[in-house]
């Protein structure tokens, strides 16, 4: 069973983190190691860092280490480094959602190296919005008049009375009273 192993590089990715004190060695006519290939850049997502970004490729055999950027596929910019790493895998946790990344690689050896090679873009989605919780309705109260809340709309109206003069029968003729 083949178990690779990978440097796991955490929340604080704006950060450089060097290994072993290397820079990445920069153009040179010391590029003699082969190319790392095999690349690939899968999203993940961790229950305690959030949403996270593999890389691996097939190491070099020539190689001791390996420089490794993390890149905004928008515009190119590094992310995240990492200097030095003797294994053939990174794990970037904690990544910013809704954005696209790649990821370049290249095999260092003392002053020789290879050239960079350039993962596949890979989307990291952004986190879902909380959901808000749906606060109830009051109920109608039965009893009010909806366009007026402060008169009762459902009581019946005494048909002996006059709205007017509430004091007053209507209808005083009409019932015999007068």
């Amino acid at each position: 069973m083949n178990i690779k192993k990978y440097i796991i590089i955490s929340a604080a990715l704006s950060v450089l983190v060097s290994a072993y004190g290397c820079k990445d060695p920069g153009p040179s006519d010391m590029m003699t190691l082969p190319v790392p290939a095999d690349l690939v850049l899968t999203y993940q997502e961790d229950e305690e860092f959030g949403a996270c970004l593999l890389f691996t490729w097939s190491p070099v055999e020539e190689a001791d280490h390996y420089y490794v950027s993390l890149n905004d596929a928008a515009d190119s910019s590094k992310v995240a480094e990492v200097e030095s790493v003797a294994e053939s895998g990174v794990l970037f946790q904690g990544v910013e959602g809704g954005l696209t990344y790649f990821c370049r690689v290249r095999a260092v050896n003392g002053y020789e190296y290879s050239d960079f090679a350039s993962s596949e873009a890979a989307f990291v989605p952004a986190p879902p919005e909380p959901e808000e919780p749906e606060t109830p309705e009051e109920p109608e109260d039965p009893g009010t008049d909806p366009e007026n809340p402060d008169t009762p709309g459902d009581e019946p109206e005494d048909p002996g009375t006059d709205p007017e003069n509430p004091e007053t029968p209507e209808n005083q003729e009409d019932a015999g009273i007068i």
